[in-house]
């Protein structure tokens, strides 16, 4: 609970990342409403890599990170993907 206010302030306005936006999105709301608070992120845009990902293969179904489950290790390995994106030439945000 100490730490909403900073990370409301930082990304209030700016893109959110995350693999699977959705998802995350809702944990993050439904954490801030057991504590009895604002949504943290609630201002900020979301933007979906799983669904980039998806789209930039070409596919219709939903591929996992592979990156443990862990939240360093899928930070990594999404900003490992879009990398990869961008370097094909994909706008990615």
């Amino acid at each position: 609970m100490e730490l909403a206010p900073t990370l409301t302030a930082v990304l209030r306005g700016r893109p959110v990342i995350a693999y699977n936006a959705g998802y995350d999105r809702g944990v993050l709301a439904r954490h801030a409403d057991a504590v009895g608070i604002a949504p943290v992120v609630e201002d900020a845009q979301w933007w979906c890599a799983m669904h980039a990902r998806s789209s930039f293969n070409g596919e219709r179904r939903w591929r996992k990170l592979n990156g443990g489950h862990r939240a360093v290790d899928d930070c990594l390995a999404t900003r490992e993907l879009l990398r990869t994106m961008q370097i094909r030439g994909t706008r990615v945000a």
